[in-house]
């Protein structure tokens, strides 16, 4: 059985959980800094660092808002920036970033495009109010990366 976990909200016992058997773990700043015992502004860098120290076999995706999406992954580093869009509601940007990349990563869609896919729908997402009604549809999300800039994406080999 393969496990993805999101820990939010972050609770205390979550650090008691046995997080090196999930295959992929999504966290965004906050909850990757309890879970390292860091500050929450400390440099994706340091947060993705620590959590590889703590969870080497873990697939992970930290979530950074505007800031974008970092994912690793054993010697692979990913950073993807974030389409710039007016924010109206963050309320469901996080479930529908994370449910557009599980369905892409059940479809065997690779890490990057599933990065984009989930990135352009939470950015659809954040533009719109509400919590369910806010999700877009598949179809809005191919348009948008259609017709959106594409995000350009950063490969960071890890040095273990």
């Amino acid at each position: 059985m393969l496990v993805a976990f999101n820990p939010a909200p972050m609770a205390a016992n979550v650090l008691q959980l046995p997080l090196d058997r999930c295959q992929l773990l999504f966290l965004n700043r906050g909850e990757a800094a309890d879970l390292v015992d860091e500050q929450a502004q400390a440099p994706s860098e340091c947060l993705l660092d620590g959590l590889r120290r703590r969870l080497p076999d873990v697939e992970i995706v930290l979530t950074l808002g505007r800031e974008g999406v970092c994912y690793q992954y054993g010697d692979t580093r990913l950073q993807l920036g974030a389409h710039r869009v007016e924010t109206r509601d963050t309320t469901a940007a996080g479930d529908t970033f994370i449910g557009y990349f599980m369905a892409s990563r059940q479809r065997n869609v690779d890490v990057e495009d599933a990065l984009r896919l989930a990135s352009t729908a939470a950015a659809l997402c954040v533009q719109r109010e509400g919590a369910a009604p806010s999700i877009p549809v598949v179809a809005e999300v191919e348009d948008a990366i259609r017709e959106w800039p594409t995000l350009e994406l950063e490969h960071t080999l890890n040095h273990r």
